[in-house]
């Protein structure tokens, strides 16, 4: 019996230690999400054409498709400057706790990246400036997928595109917790789009309706928000195909 019950103590041991390096290896091997292919449409209204380069315009544009290797990270503003890496690979942290994120890295020969941006162009013509705004966002429908953040940015990273308010975009509304400093996290609740809120106001000629107004331009900013209930990385990503569609209304005044 004394026999028995040392065998059936060193299985149970042997199973202990076969499940704590199993999740182990989970954690450490899943902390980056990889697609072989990004891509990236975006369509304006007919008054509105739409750029990838400033040169070659028209309603929509389609980004060739990228190769991507995108690491999770947090952050309340999206602005340069403003990521951080959870240092516990949980979806959610624990509010309050103290060293939970630090500063992302910047090594030489990284293989893998925080965030994705893409620049757009806009230009219109005719009596009124119009205001652009976000009328729908598409993403594949996984839970992952669900944890992918678009964010309009201007063209320098270090402002949003119109006003103060944080122009990120999720594919839902939930609040959760995100990173606004290090060892600091705060309730953040991503827009949706068809929100009235203005991603970026497009000029028209001062002084000839008929022309081209001054082109703007926008920086798009995709990144894999890692305080996202939705951010488990146990699938891994064949493709991250996002859709923006625009709606515009006339400035009058």
């Amino acid at each position: 019996m004394k026999n028995k019950l040392v065998l059936a103590s060193l299985a149970l041991l042997v199973s202990a230690i076969t499940l704590i390096a199993a999740s182990y290896a989970w954690f450490t091997m899943n902390n980056t999400v990889y697609a072989t292919g990004l891509q990236l449409t975006a369509a304006t209204p007919a008054i509105v054409e739409i750029s990838l380069d400033g040169d070659t315009w028209g309603s929509s544009v389609t980004l060739p498709a990228t190769p991507l290797a995108m690491r999770p990270t947090s952050t309340k503003t999206a602005l340069n400057g403003s990521f951080y890496e959870p240092t516990v690979n949980t979806a959610l942290v624990i509010e309050d706790e103290e060293g939970i994120f630090k500063a992302i890295p910047n090594p030489s020969g990284i293989t893998y990246q925080y965030y994705h941006d893409v620049d757009l162009h806009f230009r219109t013509k005719g009596t009124y400036p119009i205001d652009l705004i976000l009328q729908n966002l598409s993403i594949e429908e996984t839970n992952l997928n669900k944890a992918i953040r678009v964010a309009f940015l201007n063209s320098d990273g270090t402002a949003y595109s119109n006003g103060t308010t944080p122009l990120i975009y999720a594919s839902t509304s939930d609040t959760y917790k995100a990173a606004a400093s290090t060892d600091a996290i705060e309730d953040f609740t991503p827009l949706t789009a068809g929100a009235s809120n203005v991603i970026i106001n497009v000029p028209v000629s001062a002084t000839d309706a008929n022309q081209y107004g001054t082109t703007v331009k926008m920086k798009v900013r995709i990144y894999l928000e890692g305080q996202d209930p939705n951010c488990v990385v146990d699938n891994l990503l064949d493709s991250l195909s996002i859709g923006l569609t625009f709606a515009g209304a006339e400035v009058t005044s």
